[in-house]
């Protein structure tokens, strides 16, 4: 007969094994997901649509943190075994988090340089547009446009053209 602390030990090592392999496949996915994504751009839209995005560098290591917790409540004969199946899951976190905090870096500083050149081709239209302006002005500085108060508070603009007054 099983004595009570055994068969919960037994179901916290089954959902450690679980864990560890659900992990294990998500790491996969995202090692797939980030070598693609570097090689070919075509790839990228058809992972992208099966690797879940909302499973990022946070939520892998509060998986890992988990299963850390469940080690220490796992069957004394299986421990050993699975404290190495974790250093090795351990390593392949490291490894894939480094690679997407890499690309995320990366694209980034894509998303800076994409800003800063169309930020320099905004100023450098407006700035255009503002000496354009400005030499129109220059071409009609005889004509002068006065805001004139009316009954009730309302504005007409009077112009001066050479002398001539002009409503």
């Amino acid at each position: 007969m099983v004595s009570h602390e055994e068969a919960r030990a037994i179901k916290i090592t089954k959902v450690a094994y679980r864990l560890m392999a659900a992990l294990w496949e998500i790491l996969e996915e995202k090692e797939a997901y980030t070598d693609t994504k570097r090689a070919n751009v075509e790839w990228k839209k058809t992972l992208a649509d099966s690797c879940s995005e909302q499973i990022g560098p946070p939520q892998i290591f509060r998986i890992l943190h988990n299963i850390k917790l469940l080690l220490t409540k796992v069957l004394a004969s299986k421990r050993v075994e699975m404290q190495a199946c974790f250093a090795r899951l351990y390593a392949k976190t490291k490894t894939i988090v480094n690679k997407m905090i890499v690309d995320m870096k990366n694209l980034c500083d894509i998303q800076q340089r994409i800003f800063n050149t169309n930020t320099r081709a905004l100023v450098q239209k407006v700035s255009k547009e503002h000496f354009q302006r400005k030499s129109e002005r220059e071409v009609d500085k005889e004509c002068d446009v006065v805001l004139v108060p009316l009954d009730g508070g309302r504005l007409s603009a009077e112009v001066e053209l050479d002398g001539f007054d002009c409503l």
